[in-house]
């Protein structure tokens, strides 16, 4: 059984692919590496943004499932199992902690209706107003880790 960071970092690497300089998202955010929206300085990606070397990128994304890992731990209010916070890790990674601390699927996790939260994970495919395909796949394997139990 993997760290949640590092299990989460094995799902966002496969589902965000690395391109070492800035490119706009699907929806026009300006990213690098690992679908980061900061580079290692602190600083929003720019067109100017410097290149990054994978181990760069994979230094960001732990960094940022660092932080997620921290607000995750003082909003929650049930104990989840390491396959549970790997999938909220890297859903947390890709639409951002706010949105998720403001939605059902917190709401049931932290009403202890932990498994029909899952039912939440395939609503999340839209960006830009219409539905992705890469996040329909990203959604069904966070959703298939989520409900995997810890051995």
């Amino acid at each position: 059984m993997p760290d949640p960071i590092e299990g989460a970092a094995q799902l966002v690497e496969t589902f965000e692919g690395f391109r070492s300089s800035p490119y706009r998202d699907a929806v026009g955010v300006w990213t690098i590496g690992y679908g980061s929206t900061h580079g290692p300085d602190g600083e929003p990606v720019t067109a100017d943004t410097e290149a990054l070397s994978e181990a760069q990128a994979d230094g960001l994304v732990r960094g940022s499932l660092k932080a997620i890992q921290d607000k995750l731990n003082s909003a929650l209010k049930v104990v989840l199992t390491d396959h549970q916070k790997i999938a909220l890790l890297s859903f947390c990674y890709n639409v951002g902690t706010a949105a998720f601390l403001r939605s059902t699927m917190f709401r049931l996790i932290n009403s202890h209706y932990i498994t029909k939260a899952a039912s939440q994970f395939p609503l999340w495919v839209h960006a830009g107003g219409r539905v992705l395909p890469g996040l329909v796949r990203r959604r069904a394997a966070e959703r298939a880790v989520y409900l995997t139990p810890d051995k």
